[in-house]
């Protein structure tokens, strides 16, 4: 939709509108590295009882067609840049990306609903109240993100593996991080 309204790939707007002013630098569409070398982490799948890697390439990634809902692939530092804005922004800031108003809307679910334009939003006392909660995976990649911005924290946990394998085990990562914090008394 977003390519009929402005004659533009939904690619090009991404990199201008969303990378490049948060600084962005190792983000890309795809599966991350080459075929035929080991310089990126390869997204992984179940094969009976243990996991094949998958090299970069055309089934490496979700298809074309679901690109602006997962075929970004970025580094672990250029992902906390981005949750880094919208923890501003969940705490009524710009972010260096939209208004605080934006965020607001993007981040207050319809009445009924716990959902917020991919966010699930809840309550939770580790966090001093409202969390912001994003997972997701293209089925070789999982990746789950945290928001706690009334304590101005953002956690997250990736792995190469996706599935309920990788669901459990970067929920329990997240926990653990949980866990370091209500110790801390952070």
């Amino acid at each position: 939709m977003i390519e009929a309204v402005t004659g533009e790939l939904w690619e090009d707007l991404m990199r201008r509108e969303v990378f490049t002013p948060l600084g962005m630098t190792h983000t890309g569409f795809g599966a991350p590295g080459v075929a035929d070398s080991v310089t990126e982490p390869w997204g992984h799948v179940r094969a009976g009882t243990g996991w094949r890697a998958i090299p970069p390439g055309p089934f490496a990634d979700n298809p074309a067609a679901l690109g602006p809902a997962g075929t970004v692939n970025t580094t672990l530092a250029d992902y906390a840049r981005f949750m880094s804005a919208h923890l501003a922004g969940a705490r009524g800031e710009t972010g260096g990306l939209l208004t605080p108003a934006t965020f607001a809307t993007l981040d207050t679910p319809a009445p009924g609903s716990p959902y917020a334009f991919g966010w699930g939003v809840a309550t939770r006392d580790w966090a001093g109240g409202r969390v912001l909660q994003h997972a997701g995976s293209n089925t070789m990649w999982y990746a789950t993100v945290w928001l706690a911005p009334e304590r101005n924290i953002a956690m997250f946990a990736v792995t190469n593996a996706a599935g309920d394998a990788g669901a459990q085990g970067t929920d329990a990562a997240v926990a653990a991080l949980i866990a370091r914090l209500d110790v801390a008394g952070q």
